[in-house]
């Protein structure tokens, strides 16, 4: 389906994503699948599915009727935003044991002094408002908690660009860093890989790459010099190839240069193990933010 189709305004997109994102929690579809629910629904890359669902990038009426017609929804919901969904709540925290998760409380009626005990009151304390279990009560005025909605951020943690000609094995790469609370998405495309790389802006896009050494038309090296030259020159990069094991003469020395010119940049053995390249990759994330 052409994105070009009938668009909602650009500064409509972050406002869909927000729609479209509370309809995929309704429907139980958790945050690290909704990019390829989307791609399964609009048949669409998987980096478009991430832009649209992070509001870099709006959906068109059509494609919107369609994700409405999946879910089984009116499409109205998708198209028109709520009546101030919000509407006589508090902002507030919901506290249980050591996590405090950030909310919205609709606060019911004063708590009688008899009667059953809920599990959790609302309490005010300096003109804050908290959710606690009832028996953390103690010495203030509780009140019936009518409804809690609780805020969690859309991201899925650092986002992990896996570019290889060889969709499948792209896509089964991306699939298992999703797995391991990773934003990971796979580009067989290298064009799209660099529309990509550079659609956000002056921020960075990109946290990882692992970039595979032969790409068709392209090669490791015109990748990673790409990357050199965008937002996220700095990011961790793993290169896919089996050149450096087998010797290859001028072909080794090449793989050589481009790590060589790759600031955090190493190379791993084709095949490639999922657990060993996920390990590695968190191990090189983390020295990086430690540095940064």
């Amino acid at each position: 389906m052409s994105e070009s189709q009938s668009p909602l305004a650009q500064n409509e997109a972050e406002e869909m994503a927000q729609r479209l994102h509370a309809l995929m929690e309704e429907k139980g579809i958790p945050p690290r699948s909704r990019a390829s629910k989307l791609t399964q629904i609009l048949g669409l890359s998987p980096s478009q599915s991430s832009r649209k669902l992070r509001g870099v990038s709006p959906l068109t009426v059509p494609q919107l009727r369609q994700v409405a017609e999946h879910f089984e929804v009116q499409a109205e919901r998708l198209l028109q935003p709520p009546t101030d969904p919000d509407q006589g709540s508090v902002d507030a925290t919901f506290i249980v044991g050591k996590q405090v998760i950030p909310g919205k409380l609709w606060v019911g009626e004063r708590f009688p002094l008899l009667g059953r005990r809920p599990e959790f009151v609302a309490l005010e304390k300096e003109g804050r408002w908290e959710v606690v279990d009832f028996a953390s009560s103690a010495g203030f005025q509780p009140f019936i908690v009518d409804r809690f909605v609780m805020r969690f951020p859309l991201g899925q943690g650092d986002r992990v660009a896996i570019v290889d000609d060889d969709a499948s094995f792209a896509e089964a790469i991306a699939e298992y860093l999703q797995e391991q609370g990773l934003d990971a998405l796979a580009y067989s495309d290298v064009s799209e890989f660099y529309e990509e790389l550079q659609a956000d802006g002056d921020g960075p896009v990109f946290d990882a790459f692992i970039v595979d050494w032969n790409l068709g038309d392209y090669t490791g090296l015109e990748v990673m010099r790409r990357i050199q030259r965008s937002s996220s020159a700095a990011a961790p990069l793993i290169l896919l190839t089996g050149v450096l094991s087998q010797g290859l003469g001028d072909a080794n020395e090449t793989v050589g240069q481009a790590l060589d010119e790759k600031e955090n940049a190493i190379y791993m053995q084709k095949p490639v193990d999922n657990v060993a390249l996920g390990k590695t990759l968190k191990n090189m994330l983390r020295t990086h933010r430690g540095k940064h």
